[in-house]
């Protein structure tokens, strides 16, 4: 979403100085009714990108791509129109595969689908969940311990009874 986002915000952008270029050579004064959806289009992009921009990072480097970080760039980082982030939207947009114009590693673009606390099996449950270390984390054997039946308890409480002493 950031992405579209930051190309619609640089397209109008583009969009309101094309149109007042041509209100001027051309004298045309309706052209400037183009100018304001244009640059109310700008306003409402501008705003979005603003509140998502830093939400979009690479996975490798956790640089936000399409927010003004003033790192230096990666030394095969492309350009459109001199701007690496409008590259970098452009190849998310049109390409399973971007790359990250901070590190230069390329990153294959896929959603996975979020499964439901519900769906997930007790089978399939970890008790680690995250490790930070390459070691590959261990399974840990589940215990199954019997819970007690109630005739159990029931004996267990009637033994207790007996054993008491009256004063």
């Amino acid at each position: 979403m950031v992405a579209s986002v930051y190309l619609v915000r640089s397209l109008s952008a583009v969009a309101v100085i094309s149109f007042l270029v041509a209100t001027v050579i051309f004298d045309e004064p309706r052209l400037m009714i183009g100018a304001g959806i244009a640059f109310a289009a700008l306003g409402i992009a501008a705003g979005i990108h603003l509140a998502e921009a830093n939400k979009a990072r690479c996975p490798v480097c956790t640089t936000a791509l399409f927010a003004h970080t003033g790192c230096s760039k990666h030394k095969t980082a492309r350009r459109i129109l001199g701007s690496y982030r409008l590259h970098t939207a452009a190849q998310i947009l049109t390409r399973p595969l971007f790359h990250c114009h901070h590190c230069g590693e390329g990153v294959l673009c896929r959603s996975q689908p979020k499964q439901k606390p519900a769906d997930i099996s007790p089978a399939n449950r970890r008790r680690v969940t995250k490790s930070r270390s390459r070691v590959p984390i261990r399974r840990l054997p589940e215990r199954n311990i019997p819970l007690p039946s109630s005739t159990h308890v029931a004996r267990t409480q009637a033994s207790s009874q007996k054993t008491t002493l009256p004063s």
